[in-house]
């Protein structure tokens, strides 16, 4: 099965479809405070979202959770919350002064078990995320590349 990104995103292209998986959510994903959404995966368990899902859920998460948090993110501060409502179901918890992950549902989750599974999951995806490229190519993004340093 090929993700369609590129070779270097395929490790966090596995760290998140086994986040999905473990945490019976249908998908799992980064955005960041810039609202681009940097890779997302389906669980194992479920038929791919096609980007228009992933982009739809990545919205959802920055519109409610990023975008009122923006200044205190860039501060260095942390956020770990959930909503579990029909239409918008997610667990999501930032890192690195600029990325959240989030795992989205289709079904109401258990909380307890989804906030186990991130705190795993978290360190191996930050270590992902922060040795990609920046997503222009090489020196095209020189605050974000100083930010995630």
């Amino acid at each position: 099965m090929t993700s369609g990104y590129g070779t270097e995103w395929e490790p966090l292209v596995r760290a998140l479809r086994r986040l999905a998986t473990s945490s019976h959510g249908s998908l799992a994903f980064v955005v960041d405070t810039g609202n681009i959404l940097w890779c997302a995966a389906p669980s194992l368990a479920r038929e791919p979202q096609g980007a228009m899902k992933e982009n739809l859920a990545a919205t959802e998460v920055y519109e409610a959770e990023i975008e009122p948090r923006i200044a205190p993110l860039r501060r260095g501060e942390r956020f770990n919350t959930s909503r579990d409502e029909s239409g918008a179901r997610y667990y999501a918890c930032s890192f690195a002064a600029t990325y959240v992950l989030a795992v989205w549902f289709e079904e109401p989750f258990d909380l307890a078990v989804v906030a186990a599974e991130v705190e795993r999951a978290l360190p191996k995806i930050k270590e992902l995320v922060l040795g990609l490229p920046p997503l222009g190519g090489p020196g095209s993004d020189a605050g974000a590349v100083k930010v995630r340093a």
